[in-house]
C-alpha cells in the first residue's frame, strides 16, 4: 500500500489490486476547511488560514482561468441574475438569460443564448452575438461584426454598420455609427496623451 510505487520487473499477485488516485492537495483542504465550518470550529479554520499565510510570502491562484460569483447572486440553466458588474472572456459560450445589476463587458467571438438586462453599461465585443434583446440603463457600444438577434434599448448606441440587430432600436440619446478610422484616431489620441507618439517620433528622428 502507498503512492507514486514502480515496479520494475513485474510482479505476481493473490488478491485485489487497487491503484490509488489521491485528490489534489488544494482540493483536500478545501474538504478540511467546509467540515471544520460545518462543526461550527471557526477559530481552528482561522488558525490553519493564518499559518498557510504565514507559510507562503505571496498569494496564489489555483487556476489563471476562474470564475467568481458575487454575494446574493444566483446562477441557472435558463435564468441568472448577478449582484455586481460581468466580464466575459473571449470565446465564450453562455446559455440562459442573465440580469446584471452593474456593467456588462463581452469578449470578441462570444456567443449568448438569451437576453442581457443590465443597470450600467453594455460593451459588445468583436464578432460577437446575442441571442436574444439587450436592454441597459446605461450606455450600449457594440463593436465591429456583431449580431443582435432581438431588441435593443438603452440610452445611446455606438455601433458599426457592420452590425447586424434583428429587432428594434430605442436609444434615448440617438445612435452614433463608428468607422474604423474613428477607431484609429482615437487610439493615436490615446498614444499621444501618453506620450508615446512623441517619444517614437524622436527616437526617428
Amino acid at each position: 500500500v502507498g503512492d507514486d510505487v514502480r515496479i520494475e520487473k513485474g510482479f505476481e499477485a493473490r488478491g485485489w489490486i487497487n491503484i490509488r488516485n489521491p485528490i489534489p492537495i488544494v482540493i483536500y483542504i478545501f474538504i478540511y476547511l467546509l467540515e471544520l465550518l460545518m462543526q461550527g470550529k471557526s477559530k481552528e479554520v482561522d488558525r490553519i488560514l493564518k499559518e498557510l499565510e504565514k507559510d507562503n510570502d505571496e498569494m496564489f491562484l489555483i487556476s489563471k482561468n476562474f470564475l467568481f460569483v458575487p454575494k446574493n447572486s444566483f446562477i441557472g440553466v435558463q435564468e441568472t441574475r448577478i449582484n455586481g458588474s460581468v466580464r466575459i472572456g473571449n470565446r465564450c459560450r453562455i446559455l440562459g438569460n442573465h440580469f446584471i445589476s452593474g456593467d456588462v463587458q463581452i469578449g470578441d467571438e462570444t456567443e449568448i443564448y438569451g437576453k442581457i438586462k443590465a443597470e450600467g453599461n453594455v460593451m459588445i465585443g468583436e464578432k460577437s452575438i446575442v441571442n436574444g434583446d439587450v436592454e441597459c440603463k446605461g450606455n450600449l457600444i457594440i463593436e465591429d461584426s456583431c449580431q443582435v438577434l432581438g431588441d435593443v434599448t438603452c440610452k445611446k448606441v455606438e455601433m458599426f454598420r457592420s452590425t447586424l440587430i434583428n429587432g428594434t432600436i430605442k436609444a434615448e440619446n440617438g445612435i452614433r455609427f463608428k468607422t474604423p478610422e474613428d477607431e484609429n484616431m482615437k487610439e493615436k489620441l490615446e498614444r499621444f496623451n501618453i506620450g508615446v507618439d512623441v517619444i517614437e517620433n524622436i527616437m526617428a528622428d
